[in-house]
C-alpha cells in the first residue's frame, strides 16, 4: 500500500514539474529597430530605416542592413543587403529563383513568412 502511494506521489510530482519548469510564451512579437536615419509617412503607414539598420525579434535578427522599409498596411518588411542574418523561427520560407543583390528579402510579420 505504501509503494502505491509513493509511486502516485512521484507521478504527480513529475506532472507538476513539467508545468513549473516549462518555458512560457510571452506572446511578445515586437520588432526592435536600430538605425542611423528614420523617415515615417504617417498617411501611408510606411517607415524607412536607413544606415546600418539592425533588427531584433523572436523570429529574425540581422545587423548592418543598408535599408529596411516597413509597410504596416501589408505587414511587410523589405530588407536590403543585411549582414549576419539569423532565422530563429518561421512559419514559411520561400525562394524566388535567382536573386540579385539589389532585390530585398521580404518578411511578412502577420504570417511569419520570409521570401528570399
Amino acid at each position: 500500500m505504501i509503494k502505491k502511494i509513493q509511486i502516485t506521489g512521484v507521478f504527480l510530482m513529475l506532472l507538476c514539474s513539467q508545468k513549473v519548469f516549462s518555458q512560457h510564451n510571452s506572446g511578445d512579437d515586437t520588432l526592435k529597430f536600430k538605425s542611423e536615419n528614420i523617415k515615417r509617412n504617417t498617411q501611408e503607414k510606411v517607415t524607412v530605416y536607413t544606415g546600418s539598420v539592425s533588427v531584433v525579434s523572436p523570429y529574425i535578427n540581422f545587423d548592418d542592413a543598408e535599408k529596411v522599409i516597413v509597410d504596416e498596411n501589408k505587414n511587410e518588411l523589405k530588407i536590403y543587403k543585411p549582414k549576419k542574418f539569423k532565422i530563429i523561427h518561421l512559419e514559411s520560407l520561400s525562394k524566388k529563383g535567382a536573386r540579385s543583390e539589389d532585390e530585398p528579402i521580404i518578411y511578412y510579420t502577420d504570417t511569419k513568412e520570409l521570401i528570399i
